[in-house]
């Protein structure tokens, strides 16, 4: 029998064929990217901006403030580094807070900070709540999907199957949280921004100014509500009048007026820290463990929670300190209508007093050495 040896591809053909190949690749990829056109905005930039800020002079760094908008907006470190100088204590200080940001995605960010080449001493957390579940909407959020990271990704598994979910709820939260993974394990997302950047023409001027802006006007994280009205763009800004506007309405007035009484009325919480509670808040007080450095938790001067999880989670050993100042009686001028910007958070005069107040606490604990003050 005969063997017939097959042809060799000549070579103009197959490179011919390569760079085909090639073209539809970018254009199927080019197409992916398009489907979450919009998504790579300066707000959602403020993940990498910060990070990339933090870790930028290595060693500058021995404290990072970790939590939602409660922290970026209201934690000025320029303030809290201050106050500790006067009590003696060098501390250098950096507010690493995001928008939304709840307990899950918090481990995320103390593993970045616990690896940026800063050699932190404290971590001052803000752990509001433990959320399982994503908004739809934001699951090709080039932010969402950063988090999803293989450890953090875990820990939603691990705090999921602690609530003992039955197949339906166990199924729902899985497939919320698959899309976002696989993206962030074939490096979708870090693709995703200079993709878009390069579409929409976004210069290197451009980046520059959103990492100022998404940094605050001192390059340490924080950007009071009076930096957001400045430095926002105009649908955000909007946004952010109509919200302060409500507040100051005379319906606004009386609105946090019955708040702030049924605050000061409020019950002790007592009990036990739920499940999720106990794994989701416990890992980042094993991490910080684990790297040596103090975690101490703080609760913000809001009025829609009262931080049942967190005292319970203090009360029953998951975290070593807490810095509570979710108490209208103790901290009256933290809830001061005039120093409110709307129902949630604090206007630049509040969140000078709140860093000043936290600062003075903190100074307390590490004089103390040990646990911080037991919530009432």
């Amino acid at each position: 029998m005969q063997l017939v040896t097959p042809a060799k591809p000549r070579p103009r053909l197959a490179w011919l064929r390569a760079l085909l190949g090639t073209a539809l690749f970018g254009a199927a990829f080019l197409g992916a990217a398009a489907v979450v056109e919009g998504v790579a905005t300066p707000d959602i930039e403020v993940l990498p901006n910060k990070l990339r800020e933090f870790s930028r002079v290595p060693g500058r760094y021995n404290l990072a403030f970790i939590g939602s908008s409660h922290v970026y907006h209201q934690i000025d470190p320029s303030v809290f580094d201050a106050v500790c100088a006067e009590h003696g204590l060098d501390i250098h200080s950096f507010n690493l807070g995001l928008p939304g940001w709840a307990t899950l995605q918090l481990s995320y960010m103390v593993r970045q900070a616990l690896g940026a080449g800063q050699p932190l001493e404290y971590l001052i957390i803000d752990a509001e709540y433990v959320q399982l579940e994503i908004n739809p909407a934001n699951i090709r959020v080039q932010q969402t999907i950063a988090w999803h990271d293989l450890p953090t990704t875990v820990l939603v598994a691990r705090t999921l199957m602690a609530t003992k979910p039955d197949i339906k709820r166990a199924w729902q939260i899985a497939s919320l949280h698959t899309l976002p993974f696989l993206y962030h394990m074939a490096a979708f997302g870090q693709l995703q921004t200079p993709l878009m950047n390069w579409v929409r023409g976004v210069t290197a001027e451009t980046l520059e100014r959103q990492r100022q802006v998404s940094n605050g006007p001192h390059g340490d994280g924080f950007r009071d509500y009076t930096n957001m009205l400045a430095t926002s763009d105009p649908v955000t800004r909007k946004a952010l009048v109509e919200l302060q506007k409500e507040m100051q309405s005379p319906a606004g007035r009386a609105r946090h007026q019955k708040e702030v009484q049924a605050l000061r009325v409020g019950t002790r919480v007592t009990g036990t820290p739920k499940p999720e509670t106990r794994v989701a808040v416990g890992e980042l007080q094993r991490l910080a463990d684990a790297a040596g450095v103090r975690a101490m938790f703080v609760t913000s001067p809001v009025l829609f929670t009262a931080y049942a999880e967190t005292q319970q989670a203090q009360q029953a050993g998951v975290i070593d300190t807490l810095l509570f100042f979710t108490d209208a009686n103790e901290f009256p001028q933290l809830y001061a209508h005039e120093n409110q910007f709307d129902n949630r958070h604090l206007n630049a005069k509040g969140a000078a007093i709140f860093s000043r107040l936290m600062a003075e606490r903190f100074v307390e604990s590490v004089k103390k050495g040990g646990a911080g003050r037991p919530a009432p």
